[in-house]
């Protein structure tokens, strides 16, 4: 199921994109796939929640690779203002278009008929808190890349303007309190050294 999963992921991420590949986005994607090995390896080494969750880590942002692909004035725009105001992607996002690339990446896995466990973990995975039923799967994402962006693989440059205290909100605290994901600070260390490994085995000749 994992292989199909991955391939999965892969060819909605080529869909995404259409013809033209990932080209300049090439660091988005070097982004989504930190992300997506993270999640595995917090799911599976520290959350003891399994494993299935690469593949989910691969296709989080695939509302930014639809908007970067097919309407890129919009999204130049998007990252001007990132680097503008300092405001993480969904507020930013929602002022200047009136939705969000997770919004838009269920939509999109919605439309595609997609399991709803792979869309609502898309949709939410800024907002794990934010639907009545909880997704654990959104809550792994957020946590994911939060911890991506604290090692420091941000897919661009304006972004990192965007302060971590805006994205670790109190209500963010709250929600990982909640769910009982407190950690010591060798996690970062540990998890640096993981990805280390899990990139030297995936780009070795």
């Amino acid at each position: 199921k994992g292989l199909k999963d991955l391939a999965l992921a892969l060819g909605l991420l080529e869909c995404s994109v259409g013809p033209e590949g990932f080209g300049q986005w090439d660091r988005l994607w070097a982004h989504s796939l930190t992300v997506g090995l993270l999640a595995e390896s917090l799911a599976l080494e520290e959350l003891g929640l399994g494993r299935g969750y690469l593949a989910l880590g691969l296709v989080h942002d695939i509302g930014k690779f639809l908007l970067a692909a097919h309407r890129p004035p919009a999204f130049g725009r998007i990252l001007e203002e990132l680097a503008q105001n300092g405001h993480p992607w969904p507020e930013t996002e929602q002022a200047s278009l009136g939705f969000d690339h997770a919004q838009l990446g269920q939509a999109l896995l919605d439309h595609w008929g997609l399991d709803q466990g792979w869309s609502l973990a898309v949709g939410w995975h800024h907002r794990p808190w934010g639907r009545e039923v909880r997704s654990e799967k959104a809550g792994v994402l957020f946590l994911a890349e939060l911890l991506t962006k604290m090692i420091g693989h941000w897919a661009f440059k304006s972004e990192t303007r965007v302060e971590l205290r805006r994205i670790l909100t109190l209500r963010a605290v709250a929600f990982l309190t909640q769910q009982g994901w407190l950690f010591e600070g060798r996690l970062l260390d540990r998890l640096r050294t993981r990805l280390m490994k899990d990139t030297s085995l995936l780009y070795s000749p």
